[in-house]
């Protein structure tokens, strides 16, 4: 048997590498790591699976594959070959990649989008395992999986990063879970800190670390918004007396904040230093070990937490559970999950066995359809919480699906206002239809 694995970032790759080292992952003939190098502009400076952190993690393979460089020209979040196609790019890949004769694993990360759909179809005997890349995994699929492909996946490999509550994603499959525990993925990240060669921060216990996101360049928040919010998180930091203030920007996002922070840090007296933003978040909490960490709803705030027994505080969760439209935004449970354990109205009070059922029923009133089985449950859970968790659901959602909290029925008086208002409106737009068609 051989086994494909399909990673696109340095913390996917410690998480397949913390999964074999605890067994999770089967013995096979033949590892074969496949790099996909999803950035923007992938061409511009090394893949991170060049970077000397990862080199200790190559040994869990036999040879590695660029993904990008064999679909060169194409973008691995574009290339997805036509089924008129696929049959002669399947045996090409299998036999460029010396795959032909075997059974095969494949290991990939979300099957909502490419790369993961396109080679999910191209090596069509493999058994699929799906690997999570953070907290999104705790949500709900997004869209339908196709039966050719749903009905391989043996498996969802997730990093326990939040206790007591298990991924809703592929749960209406009843895929098996497989869970990479804190401890495996912590000595991953920590042999990746060792082979880092070029330092330029050292361990202080007393600092802070703020993680940065990507937010306005997604147009999540805006410019204004996003500066607004890492100017709190400066001012929260500063609060805490700390040693020091690390800031850690996303390698994805603009540094246009970035000397807004450090001047802000130097006016207060307290001494900032700027991460390198291609460092991974784990790594440099590895070294670093804060005391605290800050952020709005990263997964690197989460792992800081949960490898390496930091306090946490999330800000501006609350202006993103109002701003992220449609509701069904991918980062929703991200959000939910940040701001239940860490937010400014967090409830010291509250339980791992209440966070997954808010999971649960955030994600149901997400993708209703996929997981009509989370019904009953979700009515169960917003009839005895609902005024304490309101915050999670917007009540026109909750009035599509007759869930509690719903808004209440309009009068008769309403409905005729309303009806009223529709017939102007269409009366209206004949009339000016009209005058238009006489060229008036």
């Amino acid at each position: 048997m051989k086994q494909v694995f399909v990673v696109s970032s340095h913390l996917q790759l410690m998480n397949l590498c913390a999964a074999i080292d605890e067994g999770l992952i089967v013995e096979a003939d033949e590892r074969i790591l496949v790099a996909s190098d999803n950035r923007v502009i992938n061409e511009v400076g090394p893949s991170f699976a060049e970077s000397d952190m990862v080199r200790p993690l190559l040994l869990n393979f036999d040879r590695m594959i660029s993904l990008n460089e064999w679909i060169w020209p194409y973008h691995p979040n574009q290339w997805g070959p036509s089924n008129y196609d696929q049959p002669v790019i399947s045996h090409l890949v299998e036999v460029a990649w010396g795959l032909e004769g075997h059974h095969l694993q494949l290991f990939v990360e979300s099957l909502q989008g490419h790369p993961a759909i396109a080679l999910a179809k191209i090596l069509h005997r493999a058994d699929i395992f799906v690997h999570s890349d953070g907290l999104m995994s705790y949500g709900p699929t997004r869209s339908v999986i196709a039966p050719m492909i749903s009905q391989r996946i043996m498996g969802l490999l997730y990093m326990d990063l939040v206790p007591g509550v298990d991924p809703v994603l592929l749960s209406e499959k009843d895929v098996p879970l497989l869970k990479v525990s804190p401890a495996a993925l912590r000595k991953q990240v920590e042999i990746s800190a060792e082979a880092l060669d070029d330092r330029t921060f050292a361990p202080d216990p007393d600092s802070v670390m703020i993680i940065g996101q990507y937010l306005s360049d997604v147009e999540l928040f805006t410019m204004e918004e996003e500066i607004a919010l890492y100017q709190r998180m400066l001012e929260e930091a500063i609060k805490l007396d700390p040693s020091k203030i690390f800031f850690k920007p996303h390698p994805a996002a603009s540094a246009s904040v970035n000397s807004i922070l450090a001047h802000q840090a130097q006016l207060s007296g307290t001494e900032f230093e700027l991460i390198e933003a291609k460092l991974p978040v784990e790594i440099c909490a590895s070294i670093i070990r804060p005391a605290h960490v800050i952020s709005c709803f990263s997964t690197g705030m989460v792992t800081t937490w949960r490898l390496f027994d930091a306090t946490a505080s999330a800000f501006g969760t609350e202006l993103a559970l109002q701003k992220f439209a449609p509701y069904e935004n991918s980062n929703r449970i991200p959000v939910t999950i940040c701001d239940y354990l860490f937010g400014q109205d967090a409830d010291a009070g509250t339980s791992s066995d209440d966070l997954a059922q808010l999971v649960k029923t955030v994600s149901y009133c997400m993708q209703a359809k996929v997981y009509p089985h989370l019904r009953k449950d979700a009515v169960a859970y917003l009839s005895d919480r609902g005024p304490a968790v309101s915050r999670y659901f917007k009540r026109r959602r909750l009035t599509k699906l007759r869930l509690p909290g719903q808004l209440p029925a309009p009068s008769l008086r309403q409905k005729a206002m309303r009806t009223g208002l529709r017939y102007a409106r269409s009366i209206k737009g004949r009339v000016s239809t009209r005058k238009l068609s006489r060229g008036q």
